[in-house]
């Protein structure tokens, strides 16, 4: 019973792997840095074989402050670079926020409104 269940466990955290890699591999580029991946989902590819699905850092009044957006909610009509494109920093915008993207050691976006 308990080698069932972790053969299992293994074979979940396997197949996880997969998909992962396999939809940065299939995906469709919509709008620079924004992808669309096997399933659908948009997300902003990070250096060769990482992605980011969600917003987590929000900028209020001078603090950053944590949020959980997913990037599905970016106007790709309006969304285009400022600055810094294929750098570890590069600013986006679309109609209603500014977008800091730090591709670096810690992969993280920052929105703000505008």
């Amino acid at each position: 019973m308990f080698k069932k269940l972790v053969l299992g466990t293994a074979f979940i955290f396997w197949l996880m792997f997969v998909y992962r890699r396999m939809n940065i591999k299939f995906s469709k580029e919509i709008k620079y840095p924004i992808y669309e991946g096997i399933l659908g989902e948009l997300f902003i590819k990070m250096g060769d074989n990482q992605y980011l699905t969600t917003i987590e850092n929000e900028m209020v009044n001078g603090d950053l402050k944590k949020i959980n957006v997913l990037v599905s909610s970016i106007d790709i009509s309006t969304f285009h670079n400022v600055e810094g494109r294929n750098q570890v920093i590069a600013e986006y915008e679309d109609k209603n926020y500014s977008y800091l993207i730090h591709d670096g050691e810690d992969k993280i976006i920052i929105r703000e409104k505008k």
